[in-house]
């Protein structure tokens, strides 16, 4: 489990996630707020997965 972030509540993130469709929730070990300060490369990967998933799903 993620540790509760000061400023964004683990909650608000579910929340989005279960209300934006398509959306996926993913945690970043050892990353809170500025996630693409914190973890920049795993980030990245995330969002490029992310990415081709979804182009995948629309061709």
């Amino acid at each position: 489990m993620m540790k509760e972030d000061r400023f964004f509540p683990t909650r608000h993130a579910e929340e989005l996630a279960a209300i934006l469709p398509g959306a996926r929730l993913e945690w970043i070990e050892d990353s809170y707020t500025f996630s693409p300060e914190d973890q920049p490369d795993r980030l990245a990967e995330l969002l490029a997965g992310f990415v081709r998933e979804s182009a995948a799903v629309t061709t």
